[in-house]
């Protein structure tokens, strides 16, 4: 429900609150002296995990004996998520390395995007995705000299409304055997 609150230009300045209103309901305020203009502003309609954009509300004048009507519209879009992706690495690899994705998301504007310098253990977060959104991630090279890399499978991903959608990459690393030497044949 929605609710607001009211103020009036006449000599008692009538101030007063419509509350609960359903969306697509109509409610009436107290009396209010007929010739008044009334200024009329909107309590808090914000919901978890969608952006509200408020549409203005002008004053509106009281006539005698009538309602003086106005129409209010909230416009709410699913808020913007994110990817956050965690490196886990197996393998003894020199320290430092850090590691770098791509993505790129099915959504109308084909959102796409990086997310470098992710450093093993943590998470790292894209920028804003817009939500149902479903965002194929893939890893840049992440070889390592003297190193063979195994990588695991990078699903799909799909985003949520105001919320991180969370994957883990597992890359390990094995030493690559040094060759032993073969016999030298004897003449």
């Amino acid at each position: 429900t929605f609710s607001f609150d009211y103020v009036c230009d006449d000599a008692d300045q009538t101030s007063g609150s419509i509350l609960n209103v359903a969306a697509g309901e109509t409610k009436e305020s107290g009396d209010i002296p007929a010739g008044a203009t009334c200024a009329v502003t909107e309590r808090d309609a914000s919901v978890d995990r969608f952006v509200l954009k408020y549409a203005p509300i002008d004053p509106v004048t009281v006539k005698a004996g009538e309602v003086a009507a106005l129409e209010v519209t909230n416009t709410y879009t699913p808020a913007p998520g994110n990817i956050a992706v965690t490196k886990k690495v197996v393998g003894d690899i020199p320290a430092g390395k850090t590691f770098s994705f791509d993505y790129v998301c099915d959504d109308a504007a084909k959102t796409s995007g990086s997310i470098a310098d992710v450093v093993p253990g943590q998470a790292k977060e894209s920028a804003e995705i817009p939500a149902g959104a479903t965002c194929t991630v893939t890893e840049k090279d992440a070889s390592v000299d003297g190193f063979n890399l195994q990588t695991s499978t990078i699903d799909p991903v799909m985003v949520k409304a105001g919320e991180v959608a969370t994957l883990e990459v597992t890359n390990t690393y094995t030493p690559v055997p040094t060759p032993t030497p073969s016999a030298t044949p004897t003449p």
